[in-house]
């Protein structure tokens, strides 16, 4: 269950990221995706529950897309 909502993140948030580029500056996405990764890696470490879990790796996924995309 892990892998699949990790990759549903991404899969979500993909559109949403390689649009953002054509009207932000790619380099604010990537940083801030970035942080959203760490601190969503962070919080996965210490939270006990697996809904919350769940929405963690979520925008852990997530965060993927807006990392990879402006870097293409």
């Amino acid at each position: 269950m892990d892998r699949r909502i990790y990759f549903a993140g991404y899969a979500v948030s993909v559109p949403v990221s390689a649009s953002a580029t054509d009207k932000l500056d790619a380099r604010w996405i990537f940083v801030g995706s970035s942080l959203l990764s760490a601190i969503s890696s962070l919080v996965f470490a210490l939270v006990d529950g697996f809904w919350a879990g769940l929405w963690l790796r979520f925008l852990t996924g997530a965060s993927l897309a807006g990392v990879q995309m402006p870097g293409l």
